[in-house]
């Protein structure tokens, strides 16, 4: 029973975002009320608020149960090791997709690149993982007993402006393959030298 009611739930929430993005491409991001779009996607307008707070997360996924799977990669990382290296093993982890899943990936990161408000918005739950990893950071650091707060702030920042630099790398080529090695690229540059304890960067992941 659970499992049933749980499929029918993810359908409604692909189904509304699928009408959502499909809609943005076709007439534009603000030209189209929450009401227009929950016709379109064949629910009510109530229906529609109770998957997505804003017609803007429409366009973003599960980011809420993306954001729980990274704050528990992170939970679960090994004892030891270093901090900016298990943040970018998390992003890598969280940043999984299907084959199946990547154009319509693509076609969201391309809206989001051409309308501010989706930017803008972009920046607000993206705050949320920059946090996350800065906590991470500074508790792991001050468990070895090195770091500060700016090494933490650091490591929060850096890494989800990496991750949104591999995507835009990813886009750039067509957006047609698993994204995870620009990530891991990217990752690679921009936290090689938070690596505590000496140079380094991400490539030791795997």
């Amino acid at each position: 029973m659970s499992s049933g009611w749980d499929d029918r739930i993810k359908s409604t929430r692909t189904r509304i975002e699928a009408a959502c993005l499909e809609t943005f491409e076709a007439r534009g991001f603000d030209q189209v009320s929450v009401e227009e779009l929950a016709i379109i996607a064949g629910v009510g307008r109530r229906t529609f608020f109770r998957y997505f707070p804003a017609k803007a997360d429409a366009v973003f996924g599960e980011l809420d149960d993306q954001l729980a799977r990274f704050r528990a990669e992170l939970a679960d990382a090994p004892a030891g090791g270093d901090p900016a290296v298990h943040v970018a093993a998390a992003l890598l982890c969280v940043n999984s997709y299907r084959n199946e899943e990547f154009a319509t990936l693509a076609r969201r990161m391309e809206l989001i690149a051409r309308v501010p408000a989706l930017q803008a918005h972009a920046a607000r739950r993206f705050s949320s993982f920059r946090q996350v990893a800065s906590d991470f950071a500074r508790q792991r650091a001050a468990a070895l007993g090195t770091g500060s707060a700016l090494y933490a702030a650091a490591v929060g920042t850096l890494s989800v402006a990496a991750v949104e630099v591999g995507y835009d790398a990813w886009v750039a080529d067509g957006g047609a393959s698993d994204p995870r090695p620009y990530l891991r690229a990217a990752l690679d540059l921009v936290l090689g030298g938070l690596v505590l304890g000496g140079p380094g960067g991400v490539r030791a992941l795997g």
